[in-house]
């Protein structure tokens, strides 16, 4: 895909400085490498970088979500968050089971008053 990619701005490169233009150069592609392969916006767009005298055909860096990622920094947090929720997971069930318990002893209480009504 991606040398696909880069023969595919060398053969816009040598178009452009054949003289050709945009729209040309987008139907000469269309003809010989099939529709889909690019865009006519794209040659569009790297025209205008080589009328700018910008002839690199590498992609520039872009902001955002980085390719790579550091696996050991985010397994270890996601470790992190597993305990944290494990802990309050455990907390939750013991609350929970003093609740019932304590619900469960006052009810012959209850039961009384409901009866004696």
């Amino acid at each position: 895909m991606e040398s696909q990619k880069m023969h595919l701005r060398h053969v816009m490169l040598h178009c452009f400085k054949k003289g050709n233009s945009a729209k040309d150069t987008a139907d000469e592609i269309f003809t010989v490498y099939k529709s889909g392969t690019t865009t006519i916006r794209t040659v569009h767009n790297w025209f205008k970088k080589f009328r700018a005298d910008n002839f690199e055909l590498k992609d520039e860096d872009r902001s955002g979500r980085s390719d790579t990622i550091n696996a050991d920094k985010y397994c270890n947090q996601l470790d992190r968050l597993k305990a944290a929720s494990s802990r309050k997971t455990a907390r939750i069930e013991s609350k929970l089971k003093q609740f019932w318990k304590e619900g469960i002893m006052r009810l012959p209480e209850r039961w009384k008053k409901v009866i004696d009504i």
